[in-house]
């Protein structure tokens, strides 16, 4: 198993099913007991993916 990758692919879930919600960051983080710092933290990262070469997460 990939620790790694199944972690990007989780928090990649959790960033869609935030942004198919359409609500705030911080309304989405508090009813679903998600840490702010952490959802912010992959938020920039899913952000920043096409710096990120492809082959990190395989």
């Amino acid at each position: 198993m990939n620790n790694l990758k199944e972690k990007h692919n989780a928090m990649t879930a959790m960033i869609e099913d935030w942004q198919s919600r359409g609500k705030s960051k911080k309304q989405y983080c508090l009813e679903n007991e998600i840490n702010e710092a952490k959802f912010y933290y992959w938020y920039s990262r899913m952000r920043r993916k096409e710096d990120t070469p492809l082959d990190l997460f395989q």
